[in-house]
């Protein structure tokens, strides 16, 4: 069984484990089911974050992070741009996971027209490298979205203006819509899907934000589960859209491993319906 997760909001908030992740990853992990971690946030590398998470306690190769800086990589470079340029908006981690799936990534001050603009959040962006951005989407670069996160989470229960926002200054000043590759489209949970060669049926994504994470994950007939400790509040869950009104909803992630083993369970023995956990307490709208 694979199991996807968010990571801010559901495993931590900042540099803060959520209550409750540590343990429950970790027993996930000792039963042998597959984890992959899933994140919008396009400014660190993969590597990054797996060598994050170690610290926290969660043993995690880079292979299992999954951001959307790298499924743009991947999605340019199966669409033929290995070898051709980018401008970025975006912060070093986007750099190195564009620069592995083979593009060159041009410098601040490039004179240079580049092929594409990727966009994602950049905490240190200025006016003249928006306004480079904007030449190079009116020169005919094509415009490239990580993902439209309005906001992030951070400690505190605070939240902070995220990659959508750098994304709609451009969009507005230039007129183009990008083509968005991050959550919640569908191109990250088809990346996992072809790496572990696993169905959606046999697939899970548990995450705090509905309008990505739910919605993305149903898209592709995933189960999921959505958690309150991040984004998303218990009294907004019932007037959420049907397309992203999650199977379950759990306060935190301490209560997945009892939800992971009964719906295992159940579809070991080809149990039709949705596993008494997925239906009882902790229901959406229930």
């Amino acid at each position: 069984m694979v199991i996807v997760l968010d990571l801010d909001g559901v495993v931590y908030r900042g540099e803060t484990p959520v209550p409750g992740a540590v343990p429950s990853l970790n027993l996930l992990s000792q039963r042998s089911y597959s984890l992959f971690f899933l994140t919008n946030n396009s400014t660190r590398s993969r590597r990054h974050y797996a060598q994050k998470l170690a610290r926290m306690g969660i043993p995690a190769r880079p292979d299992q992070v999954v951001t959307s800086s790298h499924v743009t990589g991947c999605y340019l470079s199966e669409r033929g741009a290995a070898g051709r340029t980018v401008y970025t908006i975006g912060e070093e981690g986007m750099a190195e996971e564009l620069a592995l799936a083979g593009l060159r990534v041009l410098p601040d001050d490039t004179e240079e027209q580049a092929d594409y603009v990727v966009v994602g959040l950049d905490r240190k962006l200025t006016y003249a490298r928006l306004a480079r951005a904007y030449d190079q989407v009116r020169g005919g670069a094509a415009f490239i979205a990580t993902n439209r996160d309005a906001t992030y989470p951070i400690e505190g229960g605070r939240e902070i203006p995220g990659g959508g926002a750098m994304v709609a200054a451009l969009a507005c000043a230039t007129g183009v819509e990008p083509v968005t590759v991050g959550k919640p489209e569908t191109h990250p949970w088809r990346l996992i899907l072809s790496v572990t060669g696993a169905a959606p049926e046999e697939a899970l994504m548990v995450g705090d934000r509905a309008e990505t994470d739910i919605l993305g994950a149903k898209r592709l007939g995933m189960r999921t589960a959505l958690v309150l400790t991040g984004v998303t509040r218990a009294e907004e869950v019932p007037g959420l859209p049907e397309e992203c009104q999650p199977d379950v909803v759990l306060p935190s992630l301490a209560g997945l491993p009892p939800l992971v083993e009964e719906w295992e369970a159940a579809r070991q023995v080809r149990r039709p319906g949705v596993p008494k956990a997925f239906g009882t307490a902790g229901r959406a709208g229930g």
